[in-house]
């Protein structure tokens, strides 16, 4: 059935276990749980979990697996409440919480609207060590760019400094585009390519080691200049 997405007919056959007094185990759940999420019912998915939970058996890799897949799903579907539900589930549970979990998070919460939650998530994860996906990052810096809040993006920027996150050329690009969007950045984007090998690190020819200058610092350093642009404060210089 798992394999069939008969997801009605499976948890049928769960409630007539049940009601015979013969009590499911671990993998049983696993086993609705896939079967929800596989043909996109997620919430259904969802109970499965805290019927789990209710029955006090522990979660296991492979739930913890489902899990994982089910927020990814829900975060892609749009379905943002969904997904901080899932989270606020599987932190309850004691099912720690890594890179993939994080990024659909972070991204549901700014998607809806909630960019002081979403920042809070990104901080939490770097100061857990868990290494947040490119889009994650994107997400976050993207969203500060848009409110104008160039100090918590340089903030956030700096945070992934301990964990050895390199920027590609895509999320560079993507970001130095969006400041310059912003009308933050009085140093035009073409200038501030100029400042390290672009040609060669964009056709992959030359790692972000052998730049003259690293593309988080250039980042940092438009942010910084908009930051005094726009809010008139006073910017620490990165070193």
């Amino acid at each position: 059935l798992e394999k069939t997405n008969h997801w009605e007919r499976a948890l049928r056959m769960y409630v007539k276990m049940v009601s015979s007094g013969v009590m499911p185990e671990t993998s049983t759940y696993n086993s609705l749980m896939n079967t929800c999420r596989k043909a996109g019912r997620y919430n259904k998915a969802l109970i499965v979990f805290q019927l789990l939970r209710a029955q006090n058996l522990e979660p296991d890799g492979t739930t913890y697996a489902h899990m994982n897949a089910l927020i990814l799903a829900s975060s892609k579907a749009g379905d943002w409440v969904l997904t901080c539900k899932v989270f606020d589930e599987m932190k309850e549970a004691n099912i720690r919480p890594d890179s993939t979990t994080y990024s659909a998070l972070i991204f549901a919460l700014t998607k809806k609207g909630d960019i002081k939650n979403g920042l809070k998530q990104f901080f939490q994860m770097c100061e857990e060590g868990v290494l947040p996906s490119m889009e994650a990052f994107a997400t976050v810096i993207l969203a500060c760019i848009n409110d104008k809040d160039f100090n918590t993006a340089r903030e956030a920027l700096k945070q992934t400094k301990s964990l050895n996150l390199s920027l590609d050329y895509a999320t560079f690009n993507l970001l130095m585009e969006a400041i310059e969007a912003s009308e933050g950045s009085p140093e035009p984007l073409s200038n501030m390519r100029n400042r390290l090998t672009f040609e060669g690190w964009k056709n992959g020819s030359s790692s972000p080691d052998q730049l003259l200058l690293r593309p988080e610092i250039i980042v940092d350093k438009a942010l910084a200049r908009a930051a005094l642009r726009y809010e008139g404060s006073s910017v620490v210089r990165t070193e």
